[in-house]
């Protein structure tokens, strides 16, 4: 699936129990904002949880507003962000 600009939520016909996600997105090299105003998205599970999707690279947010995180409820286990210039994960 490819998400394109102002085309609003992508849905799948059929509902699942077990699954694994894997997605992948860029960031701007430029970056603009901080905290939640910086590439702010998310994969919404079920109709009821958010995975975050979020440039949280050099970016103090709050810890389960992360990317990777379960919005609101669980914080990742580490920072998954990479610099969008070098590609480096943040440590």
């Amino acid at each position: 699936m490819e998400a394109t600009p102002k085309a609003g939520n992508i849905f799948t016909r059929d509902e699942f129990s077990g699954f694994q996600l894997h997605f992948e997105f860029a960031t701007p090299e430029k970056v603009k904002g901080y905290s939640q105003g910086r590439g702010n998205s998310g994969v919404f599970l079920h109709g009821i949880y958010e995975v975050q999707v979020l440039d949280s690279y050099e970016n103090i947010t709050y810890a389960d507003g992360q990317l990777g995180a379960l919005y609101g409820q669980y914080p990742p286990l580490a920072n998954p962000a990479k610099n969008p210039v070098s590609g480096r994960v943040t440590t």
